[in-house]
């Protein structure tokens, strides 16, 4: 696996994190809710940040912008998927698979070379 394959996955395992953060947010009042819950999560969210960090961390000196931009679109992603019904997360994730949705920055060619 390559350093930029490596890049993607830390980023989605930190990203798969923050979906889980966000719903338990969306959890709390559900009667099953346990504070306990949400102290595991933010204990495993801060250990794979530290983890992940390391794999992303000199994309932060290269260009802040895309890096901000990336981390909001992961925000926002995460935001809407914790609270999706499981059948549109399904709905979602074929899209994505069959390429009927796609993200092309415009300086896709310029990141990818930074990463390297």
């Amino acid at each position: 696996m390559d350093k930029i394959q490596q890049t993607k996955l830390a980023i989605v395992a930190m990203a798969a994190s923050q979906i889980l953060h966000e719903a338990l947010d969306e959890l709390v009042d559900a009667p099953f809710y346990k504070q306990n819950l949400k102290r595991t999560c933010n204990a495993f969210e801060k250990e794979i940040t530290k983890v992940c960090d390391s794999h992303i961390k000199n994309l932060w000196g290269i260009d802040e912008e895309i890096i901000r931009s990336i981390q909001d679109g992961i925000s926002e992603v995460c935001k809407e998927v914790a609270t999706m019904d499981p059948e549109k997360i399904c709905e979602f994730g074929q899209l994505l698979k069959n390429g009927l949705i796609e993200y092309e920055p415009q300086n896709k060619k310029e990141c990818l070379e930074k990463v390297k």
